[in-house]
């Protein structure tokens, strides 16, 4: 075939201007088009070899695709799998665009030289692209369309079993984006070691052991909607799963980060040093599923993100950090919300309740940051209301840092940091005292930030190893999966 865009009746386009290996985005007629003329110019033709990153993105607003559009990207993935170097490709709207034109998804699938891909929203054409798709990808995304799902939530079998073959064993990194997905058994990719699930129903956790083997950071987000009513028959199913297998568990899983009921129904019972929950998305948190979902995995650096002015005026967080298995824990960010909703919340209610219920029952903590924010009121040191209208400049910031400090029994907390951001405090800069704890391994780091947190991982293997080695010899009597 001959790949020259020139063959066709094209408009008349602005002149394309491509440098190099720009990053080239293609959203309108309009732009493919230019792109393709500027390709396959005379005097340009050879600019194919230098394109590393392409992303399409043409709406579904702008109507149905013309023929000769269709046309010119068959050539111009043609001309990229023949001479190209591509290494990255998005495809936004994918199974609009590859179900418009026929023979595309078997065109992109020609692709050799491909890293990274990412296909969103997916159907029947999107999967036969990954069936068929030739190049050893390290990094994939997948989007599941909602209207490809069957009613009882999941897909046809056959549509998984065989997606990227040519990257079973290069992929490092994977995040899926669906309402329910099902591996089977002979199904592996023992090299991905970060992976991110959305949406995702029932996620159940011995599937993704066995296709996961050497997973080493796990994100979760809306994971938390189920067919199954019953909180405890959730996680049941997965620790009986787990308990009868025959496959390894999770030993090199470093970080987790999502809700703390989807924790809690994974059932994951190895220690994960590095968890960050946040019940934002989870409207169903109690104390007792929080308790255990961090029994669990025992964590040494923890992020806690809290809804509910609650947790800092009851005993729920004392009851949480009292558990033994949580007394290895060497840094905690607490950040609690109260909503507008909530009345009769006090300040000093809440630092009375993180200096007398939660630090003294942390004897490791090196670290410990507090942020509230929300609708608290302030009160005096007399116990009488203060207005919202309190001068800043009447709040030791100081002083609270070193009343939280001086609540560590052992003496080990040297890092405190306090950011308050209600009942009129609103831009008082955030105190910190003593030096920044900065453990070989730190978490925290932005969703979008993977690259890190996944070298980061190999650096902390060696310690984490070591560090199960002791929880195990200290909790070897304790069954981890009781649910009692």
């Amino acid at each position: 075939m001959e790949w020259q865009a020139q063959q066709f009746t094209l408009p008349r386009v602005n002149n394309w201007h491509f440098a190099g290996e720009d990053d080239v985005t293609l959203s309108t007629d309009q732009d493919i088009v230019a792109f393709n003329e500027y390709m396959f110019g005379e005097s340009t033709k050879s600019q194919i070899t230098f394109l590393r990153s392409l992303t399409l993105c043409r709406r579904p607003s702008e109507g149905p695709i013309p023929f000769y559009i269709g046309q010119l990207l068959i050539a111009l993935f043609g001309g990229l799998a023949l001479k190209g170097r591509l290494r990255s490709l998005t495809v936004k709207h994918a199974e609009t665009l590859l179900s418009s034109i026929p023979g595309l998804a078997v065109t992109v699938a020609q692709l050799t030289t491909l890293d990274v891909l990412s296909v969103n929203p997916c159907g029947a054409q999107c999967l036969e692209l990954l069936r068929q798709l030739r190049s050893p990808l390290t990094h994939a995304t997948i989007n599941i369309a909602r209207d490809f799902v069957k009613a009882d939530g999941g897909l046809p079998l056959e549509s998984l079993h065989d997606i990227l073959l040519a990257s079973r064993t290069s992929l490092q990194r994977l995040e899926l984006g669906t309402w329910n997905i099902f591996w089977e058994p002979h199904t592996c990719f023992p090299n991905v070691t970060s992976l991110t699930l959305r949406w995702m129903l029932d996620p159940q956790t011995l599937d993704y052991v066995r296709a996961f083997p050497r997973l080493q950071v796990l994100r979760t987000h809306h994971c938390d909607v189920s067919w199954v009513a019953d909180e405890h028959e959730r996680r049941a199913m997965n620790q009986a799963a787990q308990s009868v297998s025959l496959f390894t568990l999770w030993t090199t899983l470093a970080r987790f980060r999502g809700s703390p009921s989807t924790l809690f129904h994974l059932a994951i019972p190895v220690h994960i040093p590095f968890v960050s929950l946040d019940d934002d998305e989870d409207y169903d948190c109690t104390t007792w599923m929080l308790k255990t979902a961090l029994c669990d995995v025992r964590p040494l650096f923890l992020e806690l993100r809290l809804t509910g002015g609650a947790w800092l005026t009851s005993p729920a967080l004392q009851q949480v950090f009292a558990e033994p298995a949580l007394g290895t824990l060497q840094s905690l960010t607490l950040s609690v919300w109260a909503d507008s909703n909530e009345e009769g919340l006090y300040l000093e209610t809440a630092l009375d309740t993180v200096v007398n219920e939660v630090i003294p029952c942390l004897p490791s903590l090196a670290s410990f940051d507090l942020n509230i924010s929300g609708n608290w009121s302030l009160i005096s040191t007399g116990s009488t209301p203060v207005q919202r209208t309190t001068k800043k400049e009447d709040v030791d910031m100081k002083a609270i840092a070193r009343r939280i400090q001086r609540a560590c029994r052992t003496r080990t907390l040297g890092s405190v940091a306090v950011s308050l951001d209600c009942g009129g405090l609103t831009g008082i800069p955030r105190t910190e005292l003593g030096n920044p704890y900065n453990p070989a391994y730190t978490s925290g780091a932005d969703d979008d930030d993977i690259e890190g947190e996944d070298e980061d991982c190999e650096q902390v293997l060696d310690a984490l190893v070591k560090a199960r080695g002791d929880s195990d010899e200290t909790d070897s009597s304790k069954d981890m999966g009781d649910d009692d």
